[in-house]
């Protein structure tokens, strides 16, 4: 046999020889997020390769989509050399065997590799890895991490995360982590660093898409293919570049309570919406942001609880017109916000003027903040919601026009009839109560404050594959196979990825389809309430949401969804005797009575049965026939509903039909899910929600600093023209 060096006629150039010895020296957490066409697959590729002879398991590549790695990995081919990829990483003399169905090569050794998907990524029971690449990370369903983790970390296996950036998402939160945590290595290679493009080449690629897409949207393209610009993905942003430069100079950091400095703060006070407090300190010329606080659906008494437990000397306050306004309170007389808020100690507080329109906001506000970014630092940790918020403030984009606005874009809204997966079933918007759980692509979670979020707004229509609908903003963002992409730019066979067919959990599966079909179920419950009492409309839904809860238990003691012996259904319904009828409601042998009486000769079947059946009219019934009912109900269903629709569920990818502009308006709806910032549509479709931590810094921008109290020698210079000065637009 001829003898094989590994790497197999391959090197690392110098820029990509970090990130190899971190490796070869045995690390086991990487994550590199490099500029297009830097050979991030390569190296990964050239690795496993000598990974595998050196220590036998199982190794992946991972694409984001299983459908996508055929033809970007398997079948790819190396235009300098016309072979392909694998054939160059995983010489034939190291094979033993592949499998092309699946995209399998087993090695001599005992080893093997397999490329798989991140929307498929429990699908691989019974073969856990030892290494793994995540290829295209930022566009992956990150939750595969959480599943295949603690697999690495009991055979200490090794995990190499590599992408291009994709907006500030899960890819690049894991790079500030690596960053920051031992053991763990991360870097960011732009093109400039790498000789991979002669400079004047950058520069025609960069011209050529400007062309293209315009100014803005061709700039954004640039940065984050070439430059790995987390913000330059932003289309429209309007202070994508200072935070940007803010990252670059170090001003966004660790930025601590000087206790020295009173406080300030700046709202954004959402009357059904989210409220924001930013918490600043000014230090000679420089703004230091050292905390953000956000949330819904709460009073200004929570607010000023908070304020109150944080270790702050407050200075003031300073908030939006809408403190003015006044509303019913406990009290006689109807109070402004303003004036609630200072009965509860948040005071002195200034009322920063409101706009007459918008252009003064596009033309005024915005351009303060720009030039005062500049001067500001924030705290990375405490600010980040803040600093997410700002970055993603942008101009909504007039798909006609192929040119952005000249209105701020406030997304992420749907029709008050758009259906939702809670965990009590599916629910129209509008129809919520103020807080319970909706499903996400991290499992169910609290969700807060449905409401009106957009009076008489633009639609348009977005038709599934699955035969669903949905009617929301053009702006409204869908989570996609190449990340968030607004309703208006969705485009025919776009796959959206969806929480029913990426998480393949068969209780959640079934569950899910179990709710989807709970109008039926409850009018077949519905049936039993005349003989059981109306105790079972109580326990039904607690039934049905204890399903996930629990595992498979046995099978009921009868093959049926009867709660009693044949004599009592005949009696109640009619039913004919039959010896057919007799042997299907016989109980299983061995087996009791699910509610755990036992079955005597009398006439009803059970001791008792007929008592509570003459009580079942007027909602005495037993509690134990009513669960009875409930548990043989849902018995019935998962044996004869379920198999096909988790089937259906399962093989089905959601894709987009066709989107298409609406004439009419309405009013629309959204919602608040902390901490994951998303929920699913009753078709598991996964769609944002809303944020406005942007508006509370136009706040400060336009409030603290032109306030000729606070800050007179920037007063003076920005009123110098006088009465058409910068203050007279307010």
């Amino acid at each position: 046999m001829p003898k094989i060096s590994l790497p197999n006629n391959w090197n690392p150039r110098p820029d990509q020889r970090p990130l190899w010895d971190y490796l070869e020296r045995g690390g086991l957490r990487a994550i590199e997020i490099a500029h297009r066409r830097w050979g991030k697959d390569a190296v990964a590729l050239h690795f496993t390769a000598t990974a595998a002879m050196q220590r036998i398991g199982n190794y992946w590549h991972m694409l984001p989509m299983y459908a996508q790695a055929r033809k970007a990995i398997w079948d790819a081919v190396n235009p300098k050399t016309g072979k392909r990829r694998i054939d160059e990483a995983f010489p034939k003399e190291i094979r033993k065997k592949e499998r092309v169905s699946d995209m399998f090569i087993e090695f001599i050794n005992g080893s093997s590799w397999q490329l798989v998907g991140s929307d498929n990524y429990d699908a691989y029971v019974g073969s856990p890895p030892i290494g793994i690449t995540f290829s295209e990370w930022a566009l992956a369903n990150p939750m595969c991490w959480p599943y295949i983790m603690p697999i690495l970390e009991e055979n200490r296996g090794w995990a190499l995360f590599i992408t291009t950036s994709r907006g500030n998402n899960h890819a690049k939160k894991m790079l500030d982590l690596a960053k920051s945590s031992p053991g763990w290595f991360g870097e960011i290679v732009p093109a400039s660093k790498t000789n991979v493009f002669r400079p004047e080449a950058l520069e025609n690629i960069r011209t050529e898409l400007v062309n293209i897409f315009g100014e803005e949207h061709g700039e954004a393209l640039y940065q984050q293919e070439y430059h790995c610009s987390f913000e330059g993905a932003i289309f429209g942003s309007y202070f994508a570049k200072q935070m940007a430069l803010a990252e670059t100079q170090g001003r966004v950091c660790s930025v601590p309570h000087q206790t020295g400095l009173e406080v300030y703060t700046f709202w954004d006070l959402g009357v059904d919406d989210s409220m924001t407090i930013w918490f600043m300190q000014q230090a000679g010329k420089s703004f230091h942001f050292i905390d953000y606080y956000e949330n819904t659906g709460y009073g200004l008494e929570h607010y000023a609880k908070i304020l109150k437990e944080k270790p702050y000397n407050y200075a003031e306050h300073y908030m939006p017109h809408d403190a003015d306004a006044r509303e019913m309170t406990n009290s006689e007389v109807a109070l402004s916000r303003k004036e609630v808020a200072e009965n509860l100690g948040v005071k002195p507080i200034t009322v920063v003027s409101r706009v007459r329109n918008v252009d003064i906001k596009v033309q005024v506000q915005i351009p303060a903040v720009r030039n005062l970014l500049g001067q500001c630092w924030f705290d990375k940790e405490k600010c980040a919601k803040g600093i997410s918020a700002l970055e993603g403030y942008r101009a909504e984009y007039d798909e006609e026009k192929k040119v952005l606005s000249n209105r701020p874009l406030h997304d992420w809204c749907f029709t008050s009839d758009t259906h939702l997966l809670t965990k009590l079933g599916i629910h129209r918007i509008m129809d919520l109560p103020i807080t319970g759980e909706v499903l996400t692509i991290c499992g169910w979670k609290e969700y807060k404050n449905p409401r009106i979020t957009r009076e008489n707004a633009q639609l348009v229509e977005v038709v599934f594959n699955d035969g669903n609908t949905v009617r929301c903003t053009p702006d409204h963002l869908f989570l996609t196979e190449n990340g968030w992409i607004s309703a208006n730019d969705l485009q025919s066979n776009t796959v959206i990825q969806s929480s029913l067919t990426q998480l393949h959990n068969i209780l959640k599966v079934g569950f899910i389809g179990f709710i989807q079909a709970k109008d039926t179920m409850l009018e077949v419950a519905k049936g039993y309430i005349l003989r059981l009492g109306n105790q079972l409309l109580e326990i039904y839904p607690k039934g049905a949401t204890s399903i996930t809860e629990t595992r498979i238990r046995q099978t009921t003691a009868y093959q049926t969804l009867n709660a009693s012996r044949f004599q009592n259904i005949y009696r109640t319904i009619g039913q004919m005797r039959t010896e057919e009828n007799l042997k299907i409601l016989q109980p299983k042998p061995g087996c009791w009575h699910p509610n755990g009486i036992n079955l005597k000769k009398e006439d009803y079947g059970t001791v008792d049965k007929h008592n509570a059946l003459k009580h079942g009219q007027n909602g005495n019934a037993r509690k134990e026939i009513v669960s009875s009912v409930v548990k043989n109900l849902w018995h019935l269903f998962a044996k004869v509903v379920l198999p096909k629709s988790i089937a259906l569920l399962i093989a089905t990818p959601l894709a987009v039909v066709e989107v298409n502009k609406l004439n009419d308006t309405e009013d629309v709806w959204c919602l608040t899910v902390p901490g994951v910032d998303h929920f699913s549509l009753c078709n598991g479709a996964i769609v944002h929600n809303c944020s406005h931590g942007s508006d509370a810094f136009i706040t400060f921008a336009v409030g603290y600093v032109d306030h000729p109290k606070s800050n007179p020698n920037l007063y003076k210079i920005r009123t110098r023209g006088g009465p058409n000065g910068w203050m007279a637009n307010y």
